[in-house]
């Protein structure tokens, strides 16, 4: 980039990889998988827009170590 130029760029924030949250609920084994489907969408749409930068600010992971 050039002095000028513009930047697009797409932020999110703390979106928690791994998580397992409210897992004495019917619907908290859907919601690990619902976690990362939204950020495959994310990324998806990342490259769709042309985005220059994918700013993400706050947690990516629940935890040190995530399972895939």
């Amino acid at each position: 980039m050039r002095q000028g130029d513009i930047l697009n760029f797409i932020h999110t924030a703390d979106i928690h990889l791994g998580a397992a949250p409210d897992s004495t609920m019917t619907w908290a084994t859907d919601r690990g998988t619902e976690i990362w489907d939204s950020f495959y969408k994310l990324l998806d749409e990342t490259e769709r827009s042309g985005a220059d930068l994918l700013l993400i600010a706050g947690d990516l992971f629940s935890q040190a170590a995530v399972e895939a």
